[in-house]
Order: C-alpha cells, then sequence, then structure tokens
C-alpha cells in the first residue's frame, strides 16, 4: 500500500511539474537569409572554324564564318537576381595563341545585361569577331585561347 501512495504522490509532483513547465513558455525565432548567388558554365565554346587569310572578308565573326559557330553560356541565379555578363580580362580584345606565339587578337561579342533571372536557367549567346589583319600573317596551325 505505500508503494501504491509513494508512486501515487510522485505522479501528482509530475502532474504538477508540467503544468508549471507549460504556464512559462516563450516564442523561438526562427531566421534565414536566401542569397543572391549565380552560377555560370559553358555551353558550346566560340569556334572560328577555318581561317583563310587569302579569301576571308575583312573581319570574319565567328557565327558567319562558313566552319564557325558562335558560343553559348548558361546562367543559374537565385530567382529574381540581375547579373550582368562582362569578358575577362576587362579588355575588349582577347587573344588566341598558337603554340604560345603568334597571338590572333578577337573581339567578343555579347548584351551585357543586366538581366533578372527567373527560377530556371538563361543560356546567353557569346559571339566574337576577327580582324582579317589579326591573322593575315600568322603561320598556319591550330590556335585556341581564352
Amino acid at each position: 500500500m505505500k508503494k501504491i501512495l509513494a508512486i501515487l504522490a510522485a505522479v501528482g509532483l509530475m502532474a504538477a511539474a508540467g503544468t508549471a513547465m507549460a504556464a512559462d513558455s516563450t516564442d523561438l525565432l526562427v531566421e534565414a537569409e536566401v542569397l543572391a548567388a549565380c552560377s555560370v558554365e559553358t555551353v558550346d565554346n566560340i569556334d572560328f572554324g577555318d581561317l583563310d587569310p587569302i579569301n576571308d572578308p575583312a573581319t570574319t565573326t565567328a557565327s558567319t564564318a562558313p566552319t564557325g559557330s558562335a558560343g553559348s553560356v548558361r546562367v543559374t541565379c537565385t530567382n529574381l537576381t540581375s547579373y550582368s555578363l562582362g569578358a575577362t580580362p576587362a579588355s575588349p580584345t582577347m587573344t588566341l595563341n598558337g603554340g604560345g606565339t603568334n597571338p590572333i587578337a578577337y573581339t567578343p561579342v555579347f548584351t551585357a545585361g543586366p538581366f533578372t533571372a527567373g527560377t530556371s536557367a538563361d543560356i546567353r549567346t557569346i559571339d566574337a569577331t576577327v580582324a582579317k589583319t589579326a591573322y593575315e600573317t600568322a603561320p598556319a596551325g591550330a590556335y585556341s585561347g581564352q
């Protein structure tokens, strides 16, 4: 009988403690910040194709060259984040190199923006031009650069 009274007393104390704990409450603030972030990846590289220093026009655009094609990038951003495109280095002219020498200057051509990304990725075309004077004295061979 004493064991039953001891158990009932313990249950009574627990109930009283539970009631006391319920009377003392607080609100917990939960916070988060969604970052404005973007990622860029290459979809297609720019390819001037075959450059002919004898028969090409004064300026060749990659997308209109007989064997060339413009490039493209995929930009994915946090919803409604603005972004712009730019060339690195900030110079408007870049170079292709053949075996580390004989640079051929070219100029990237794209719409800089700003753009506002939605919830899906944007595909942006990046073309380029090269003046015939940039390669008319270059030795034959493969050229590449970034």
